[in-house]
């Protein structure tokens, strides 16, 4: 009966990819900041169709986006750059019961008319080169750090742009999406189970061939895979019935295994014909 059982499991498989631009007339937030006015107050929030955090409630207390301000140069935008900009990567930590974000320090416009591109990203980290920012999504996912940032959510990257932003007391809005892809696979009862046995049954799933390492622009918020495909396979966080691994944007060739699934001790792949 056990070999009957497996032969007819039933596979679901579904993965998201968000690539969206910020629209840039959405920027600005009806409500003033009130404060000083030369101070450059941000909004932030996740811009998404399909969730992918863990909680899938959005940012959490404690978390913590970097921001980069940028001058025009009369009408023209200014280049993004590592360092030296009107502000360089600067810690913005969500403040969930005001629902707010405290900027480490404040960051004032350069004056009344110039100008500015906003750019945020998360989570907050040190890149060495805003232009190839490199970023590696973790092998076990399923790690849950307690209060600190579980495994699955430190492999998350969230990138934003507000362009063409005029000098303002009104807070701006800085959209936050998704760059990394979102593998979720779901396994499904199928016919020849006992009554209540699948539900029992230890079920594990690895996504394999896929390259865990990439470069980020952070001007533009593209993702590039680099280096080898890991030897080793990915371990997905699992959330009621489903198993979700956060993938850096990639194809994988026709024909490769992309999940190994075992269920009660017996082995399965899982792959496409076609990339």
């Amino acid at each position: 009966m056990r070999k009957r059982w497996h032969y007819y499991m039933a596979f679901g498989v579904a993965s998201a990819l968000m690539f969206t631009s910020c629209n840039d007339n959405e920027a600005l937030e009806g409500v003033s900041q009130g404060q000083d006015s030369r101070i450059i107050s941000l909004s932030g929030e996740i811009d998404q169709v399909a969730v992918t955090r863990v909680n899938d409630n959005g940012f959490c207390d404690g978390d913590i986006m970097g921001v980069y301000v940028v001058d025009y140069n009369g009408n023209t935008p200014g280049t993004l750059a590592t360092n030296g900009n009107r502000g360089t990567n600067v810690p913005h930590t969500f403040d969930e019961a005001a629902y707010k974000w405290n900027s480490a320090y404040d960051i004032y416009w350069k004056d009344d008319h110039t100008h500015v591109d906003i750019y945020g990203y998360y989570p907050y980290a040190s890149p060495a080169d805003v232009n190839a920012y490199a970023f590696e999504v973790q092998k076990d996912q399923t790690r849950n750090n307690g209060d600190e940032m579980g495994s699955y959510e430190a492999s998350d990257f969230l990138w934003g742009k507000a362009a063409d932003v005029a000098p303002t007391d009104r807070i701006i809005r800085l959209p936050l999406r998704h760059k990394m892809s979102n593998a979720r696979i779901t396994l499904k009862e199928g016919e020849g189970f006992a009554e209540g046995a699948w539900t029992e049954l230890e079920k594990q799933v690895l996504v394999l061939n896929t390259k865990r390492n990439s470069v980020i622009d952070l001007a533009t918020g593209n993702v590039a895979a680099t280096g080898e495909v890991a030897k080793t396979g990915t371990i997905p966080f699992r959330k009621d019935n489903e198993f979700r691994a956060i993938v850096v944007p990639q194809t994988v060739e026709a024909g490769k295994v992309l999940f190994s699934i075992t269920v009660d001790g017996m082995p399965y792949t899982f792959k496409k014909e076609e990339a």
